[in-house]
């Protein structure tokens, strides 16, 4: 059977503009919740590097018995300057690490949460606006189209494409983030303890 209105694949080929700016004109009212997901996602990543901290911190200040005049916990002001002297005082302060510990676990696994809870619902809600506008376009096409498509292939679209776009949304928007805070994060501690900065 000739298609006359052309395959799929040619018609996505056909399509004008770029498809990620059709994607993100739905996403657009949900700005919201994409914007309050992607601010938790980089407190996930940046919590993650708290722990780190806290053991360079753990060598310098107790095991070392440094000063720890420096440092980007004692300059937020969460750890006390000066040096470390008696059992006491070292146990007091391994006390208030692992209290920093708890509560950067803690924001971590909140921020997990929000962030997974909201983009996995954006996502969803951007598939249902998909799909319910796919199947509105559908309805008025000529019952020529019908003829010359499979109902299989028009099955996909509405399927598997979509579905794609929601992993996307889903998934990879989140690794993005994820790569871009990490990176962000370490890059910046590096520039704070670097001497050449300070």
């Amino acid at each position: 059977m000739s298609d006359e209105h052309g395959s799929f694949a040619e018609i996505r080929q056909s399509v004008d503009g770029h498809s990620m700016k059709g994607l993100l004109r739905y996403c657009v009212p949900y700005w919201r919740r994409l914007t309050v997901g992607t601010v938790a996602a980089f407190v996930v990543r940046l919590s993650r590097l708290i722990p780190p901290l806290l053991v360079g911190v753990a060598i310098d200040r107790v095991i070392r018995n440094g000063t720890g005049e420096g440092g980007l916990l004692v300059s937020a002001g969460l750890l006390p300057t000066g040096r470390i002297t008696g059992e006491a005082a070292r146990l007091q302060f391994l006390e208030q690490l692992v209290i920093i510990a708890g509560a950067a676990y803690v924001v971590r696994s909140l921020a997990r949460f929000a962030s997974r809870y909201l983009f996995m619902s954006t996502a969803q809600k951007v598939q249902r606006d998909l799909r319910n506008d796919t199947y509105d376009h559908i309805q008025r096409l000529s019952l020529g189209f019908f003829a010359s498509h499979q109902t299989g292939a028009m099955m996909s679209v509405l399927n598997q494409d979509v579905n794609r776009l929601e992993q996307f949304l889903n998934t990879e928007i989140r690794q993005a983030i994820r790569v871009v805070a990490t990176v962000g994060g370490i890059a910046a501690i590096m520039f704070w303890y670097s001497p050449r900065w300070r």
